[in-house]
């Protein structure tokens, strides 16, 4: 990653794919084992439990692969074959960098508190 968070985050990302990238970066955060990989059915559970939450239309419900797809694009993640997300690309920052600069957008402020709930219970620890 070339730029700076915030940078990278309001040149590339429309306010449903920073909403995305957040809910990547929450699971990433939350996930029970530190790992590289996320699995993308956390992240589409976090994404539609924000956006019934926050009231937030889900405009990838639908079209879930082609907006991971997007953000692979974009530079801010590494999808295989079977859309399983290998790696977040988050440069030289770290998670809490990348988040707080997201938490300044007006669209994911209100997430900065959310703590996600996995249904096939993997756990958190914070």
């Amino acid at each position: 990653m070339y730029f700076n968070p915030s940078t990278t985050i309001q040149t590339f990302l429309v306010p449903n794919q920073k909403i995305l990238f957040t809910c990547i970066m929450k699971v990433k955060r939350y996930q029970k084992k530190r790992k590289t990989q996320v699995n993308p059915t956390d992240v589409f559970e976090v994404y539609m439990d924000i956006c019934q939450k926050y009231e937030i239309a889900s405009v990838y419900e639908g079209r879930f692969r082609e907006a991971l797809k997007m953000l692979e694009e974009c530079g801010l993640i590494k999808i295989n074959k079977g859309f399983k997300i290998t790696e977040v690309l988050l440069g030289d920052y770290t998670l809490d960098e990348w988040e707080n600069a997201m938490y300044l957008f007006p669209e994911c402020t209100k997430l900065k508190d959310y703590i996600p709930v996995f249904k096939r219970n993997i756990g958190t620890n914070a």
